[in-house]
């Protein structure tokens, strides 16, 4: 973009082309070492946060670790994020907003350094706008996953230990890709889970039944990918 003035374009502001980076999105420690997995993302939150043994929302840092067996979406989205920024984790996953008073007796102190994410959340602005009107109609139709899609990850996660069991009796091509079929669409499933409490997402650990690590897959989907979409923090537009 160029800066224009009262009489047009500033002739000293230098033209933007659209091919150069943007200069407001940081980029972290370790990107390119991103792709091995969700904890190695983490690791380099730890660094560029710069919140020694503390979780920092917005300016303010918390000591959160007498928190962790009492926090109601279980105690892995505590214990994961120790050190780092979870500014956007605390805005959109409670939707109808935490009690000031509960995070006051977690108070520790200001942060001194600035905010790496842009990401902004006033009151008045368009995401807790839009996060208020959705919060009316969750109230009324509920947050959890609904009976049919729950019938339905079951029903495709016990079709494909059938049909992996007629495998090993029955060892064919057709029932190999029958096989595949039905672990592929369980894990397409199980990532549904990978959002909720910790207590009612048991069903994300059918996506280990593909050998690949839920965990994982919960950090770099649903803190990076969902949180910072489409900037140098998400990984899973690398």
């Amino acid at each position: 973009r160029t800066k224009m003035s009262a009489h047009g374009p500033d002739p000293g502001e230098k033209k933007m082309t659209g091919d150069e980076p943007d200069p407001g999105d940081f980029y972290p420690t370790g990107r390119l070492g991103f792709n091995a997995n969700g904890l190695a993302w983490l690791k380099s939150k730890v660094i560029d946060d710069d919140c020694g043994e503390l979780w920092r929302i917005h300016e303010d840092l918390y000591d959160l670790s007498g928190f962790v067996n009492s926090h109601p979406g279980g105690k892995d989205w505590i214990i994961l994020t120790k050190g780092t920024d979870i500014t956007e984790a605390f805005e959109t996953h409670h939707v109808f907003g935490v009690p000031q008073k509960l995070l006051d007796k977690f108070w520790v102190k200001k942060a001194t350094n600035p905010r790496k994410a842009r990401f902004t959340f006033e009151e008045d602005g368009f995401f807790k706008t839009i996060q208020r009107r959705g919060a009316v109609i969750l109230r009324k139709v509920g947050t959890g996953p609904t009976l049919l899609s729950t019938l339905t990850v079951d029903f495709l996660v016990v079709s494909f230990l059938l049909m992996l069991c007629l495998l090993g009796v029955y060892p064919s091509m057709p029932l190999a890709l029958v096989t595949a079929i039905f672990l592929g669409l369980s894990n397409i499933s199980a990532h549904n889970w990978f959002h909720q409490a910790d207590k009612k997402a048991w069903r994300r650990f059918y996506f280990d039944l593909s050998l690949t690590s839920s965990r994982d897959w919960r950090v770099s989907h649903a803190l990076s990918h969902h949180l910072h979409t489409n900037t140098y923090q998400d990984m899973e537009v690398s």
